[in-house]
């Protein structure tokens, strides 16, 4: 293993390591904000920025670097998909190209995605969700996530996803 690169930022160090020849992966030494740590909890802005500053961190070094870690996110959002039986044309985001369901379940919002591209922003949506109190949550809108620039990142068509996921989890969660 070879140190590609590192930077720091408020939330920490983040340290860029080469495996192998072409893959990388994001190493974080604690990537979480002083408040986080200290016992409070993030808010919806905090989870947001940390999100934008580890995609502007990894844009330095390439901007391939930024899909090479949210497949890695996308990996991590197989661990705990949506159920099967809540796959339906009700919880489908129809502007992803690739298969993508977003619902309510057990008490959170969960996905599935049979693409690891739109699997990564859907693992950082419903973490940012997720990490969130109802009624905090409900105050999310797509204006907060355009700092993050994932139209600049993504596709039309993956962006498109983005936003209406977002859309979908603000709609569930008015009746939840």
């Amino acid at each position: 293993m070879a140190l590609s690169a590192g930077c720091h930022n408020r939330l920490g160090w983040i340290l860029f390591v080469s495996i192998g020849s072409a893959e990388s992966k994001l190493i974080s030494d604690g990537i979480r904000s002083l408040n986080y740590s200290a016992g409070m909890a993030m808010t919806f802005i905090d989870k947001i920025t940390e999100y934008k500053d580890n995609i502007e961190a990894l844009r330095t070094i390439d901007s391939m670097e930024v899909y090479r870690w949210m497949i890695s996110l996308g990996k991590k959002l197989s661990q705990d998909p949506l159920s099967e039986s809540r796959r339906s044309d009700h919880t489908k985001v129809s502007y992803c190209q690739f298969d993508l369901y977003v619902d309510w379940e057990d008490g959170r919002f969960k996905a599935y995605s049979n693409a690891m591209i739109a699997g990564g922003y859907a693992y950082m949506l419903l973490d940012i969700f997720n990490s969130s109190p109802i009624e905090e949550a409900r105050q999310i809108t797509v204006e907060h996530f355009r700092a993050i620039k994932m139209d600049e990142l993504l596709s039309m068509n993956r962006a498109n996803g983005f936003y209406q996921m977002i859309e979908m989890m603000q709609g569930r969660l008015q009746i939840v």
